[in-house]
Parts: structure tokens; C-alpha cells; sequence
């Protein structure tokens, strides 16, 4: 298949992700939001041995993030353009207010329960509360600007070796089907 149009799925995945969370919690800063979606991505990796999203994350001062969402929300942030212009709007320098409701055709129902956890998970800490959670033994082998593999995200959420085993078989089944 294509990789151009498995990339333009996933980008607009990712959308439709972000959107339903601030569906969900209502108007939150970026930072928390890109940690949800970090820990759906675990969520759903630490049950199927497959993140929800193609994003790679990065061990930064404030916890692992999402570089694309990163870049993308901080390049547009004072004109509210840019790959979330239109479906996103800055309230203020951080928090972030949904234009639309979330397209639910691009999230699968085990997409939907991997973030519904997420929300559960993060919704209702404070900023340090956040960062003791994910500042764990993994991100601080990987601090500063390492790159987190699908295997330390697993890590993360303490998977055991039977999940290590179908993450690496899903990683060789993934590239000899690509």
C-alpha cells in the first residue's frame, strides 16, 4: 500500500484522536493532552502489542512527547493555522479548545477504550502529579531527547515478556508486510 496515504490516515488519525479527548475533558492544556495520548498509545500496545497512532515520542524535560504533535501545535500556536487550524483554537499560550467533534470512523472501539483509559488515568492530576506518573525508571534512561522504542513504552506501563514477545513479532509481521 501506499505509504503516502497510510501517512495522510495516520495524520488525520491523530487529529481525530486529540479531538476526542478534548471532546471528552473539554478544554485542556497541550502538554496533558499529548500525555494522553501517550498513554493510549501504551494502553493499547501493553493489551494488542500495537500503539493506536504511528507517533514517536521523545524523553523531554516534562515527560515523553509526541514530536509531531509537538512541533505541529507549537508552529501553530500563535496563529492558530498549520495542520490544526480550523479544527483546534489556542484559548490562551497553553490550553487548547475543540473546533469540531471528533470524526469517530478513524477510532476503532479497542482505540477508543485504549484512551478512555488514558482520560481516566491523567484527567484529574495536577502538572506534578503527571510527571511523577511518567517520569519513570524508563524515562530517565532515556533523559534527555532519547527517542522511545515500542518496547520502552511497554516498559512503561510494565509490560511482561509475553507482550515484549508479540510487540517484536508484530514489529517483523509490520516490516515484511510494508
Amino acid at each position: 500500500m501506499n505509504s503516502k496515504i497510510i501517512e495522510e490516515y495516520y495524520l488525520q488519525k491523530v487529529k481525530e484522536i486529540m479531538l476526542y479527548i478534548l471532546n471528552k475533558v473539554g478544554d485542556i492544556d497541550y502538554y496533558k493532552l499529548m500525555k494522553m495520548v501517550f498513554c493510549a498509545d501504551r494502553n493499547n500496545l501493553l493489551v494488542w502489542a500495537e500503539p493506536i497512532t504511528n507517533l514517536r515520542y521523545q524523553a523531554k524535560k516534562h515527560g515523553p512527547v509526541p514530536q509531531t504533535i509537538y512541533k505541529e501545535i507549537t508552529r501553530s500556536k500563535s496563529h492558530n493555522e498549520g495542520i490544526y487550524g480550523g479544527i483546534m483554537t489556542f484559548v490562551d499560550d497553553y490550553v487548547i479548545h475543540a473546533e469540531r467533534e471528533a470524526d469517530l470512523n478513524y477510532l476503532s472501539k479497542t482505540d477508543i477504550e485504549a484512551i478512555d483509559r488514558a482520560i481516566i488515568f491523567l484527567k484529574d492530576k495536577n502538572w506534578e502529579q503527571i510527571e511523577d506518573e511518567l517520569h519513570d525508571e524508563v524515562f530517565k534512561r532515556l533523559y534527555p531527547f532519547r527517542k522511545y522504542s515500542l518496547a520502552d513504552i511497554a516498559e512503561s506501563g510494565g509490560a511482561d515478556e509475553k507482550t515484549f514477545e508479540r510487540i517484536k513479532m508484530n514489529a517483523q509481521l509490520n516490516k515484511m508486510l510494508a
